[in-house]
């Protein structure tokens, strides 16, 4: 009977840790420049952005930086200059999920890699 809770109590933990999500990454104090640009776009009303939740996930950057750029029309030349940099340093490590998760075909939000670095 021991053996059996024992087993039992095992395959719950391991059930619970395999749920379990990643831990958010943030955007590093250390380089406002993104957090300017954020602020920039979202006064110009490119994207939607609540500044009172700072510091943002690298997530939420990727995708609000992703969104930027497909308004590229309401974007002045340095704004997509400034985008497409950010998507390159973001880009990387984004991928790196969407292969290990074997979803990578066109990249993220049906943009080709290519596309979003403007090569």
């Amino acid at each position: 009977m021991r053996i059996r809770f024992t087993f039992f109590f095992l395959f719950v933990v391991f059930c619970l840790v395999k749920q379990s999500q990643e831990q958010e990454v943030f955007v590093s104090a250390t380089d406002p420049g993104i957090e300017q640009l954020l602020d920039e776009l979202a006064i110009n009303h490119v994207i939607s952005l609540n500044s009172v939740v700072k510091p943002y996930s690298r997530a939420f950057v990727f995708s609000e930086l992703l969104e930027a750029l497909k308004k590229d029309s309401l974007l002045s030349k340095r704004e997509i200059s400034e985008v497409r940099f950010y998507l390159g340093n973001y880009l990387a490590e984004r991928n790196a999920g969407i292969q290990n998760a074997g979803m990578l075909e066109e990249g993220n939000a049906g943009i080709k890699n290519a596309e979003i670095l403007g090569s």
